[in-house]
């Protein structure tokens, strides 16, 4: 745009320069007006496209400084966010908000050990628990029926560790009153009496309900009242 200015500008004044040379009569006068003319209006067109094109530069420029200062602002905003992961809830559900839970591969996971276990097939519950304990290892549901299951062998320490563990990492009331009634039977079993007592009493805190460790806590009472 510039250079074609410079050019126009070099013929005007060459015509300028050229205007005494014109002949006053014939058509060689009028060409050399109709030239005249032409190259003003040329002149002209250039110089408003130029203003006209450094003014569209110019907004350009401009919002692309407001396009940055809002991305900046944008970034700001983002940055003072806090992320937050939904939550894994005891029973091995997802709270993906306050009022929303969905089922997870915890949730599956452990029901299907339940199942397996209610049926008898101890092993492979127990293993679906402990995967389910190494992809999480706070998951208590995992070590409650790991603990369950290992008491039921025999195992009764390793039993109690996991049903500790179980308790210490959280799970629904109603397993976590089985956990304590299990916790009594094992210490029953290892004759940690008063241990046993202290067990059942938590577990019927829980679950008044319990009517099997009711039971046996009032004999466990008895036989030391006796003794």
């Amino acid at each position: 745009m510039d250079i074609t200015l410079i050019i126009l500008n070099t013929i005007f004044i060459l015509s300028l320069l050229a205007l005494p040379f014109v002949p006053r009569k014939g058509y060689a006068k009028y060409i050399w007006i109709a030239l005249f003319l032409l190259n003003i209006g040329i002149r002209v067109f250039f110089i408003n496209e130029s203003h006209r094109s450094r003014g569209v530069i110019s907004d350009l420029k401009e919002d692309k400084k407001q396009k940055e200062l809002r991305i900046k602002k944008l970034e700001s905003e983002v940055n003072q966010l806090t992320i937050t992961a939904p939550k894994l809830l005891p029973d091995g559900r997802i709270a993906a908000s306050p009022f929303v839970t969905m089922a997870s591969e915890f949730s599956d996971g452990i029901n299907e050990a339940r199942k397996l276990f209610n049926d008898g097939e101890h092993d492979k519950a127990y293993q679906i628990a402990k995967s389910l304990s190494e992809k999480n290892p706070k998951f208590g549901l995992s070590y409650f029926l790991m603990g369950t299951i290992e008491i039921q062998r025999g195992n009764y320490q390793v039993g109690d560790a996991l049903l500790l563990k179980s308790i210490a990492f959280g799970i629904p009331k109603g397993d976590e009153s089985l956990a304590y009634h299990n916790l009594g039977i094992s210490a029953l079993q290892q004759k940690r009496f008063y241990e046993a007592i202290n067990y059942l009493e938590k577990c019927l805190d829980i679950n008044p309900k319990m009517s099997e460790s009711e039971k046996l806590l009032k004999k466990l009472k008895e036989a030391k009242l006796k003794n």
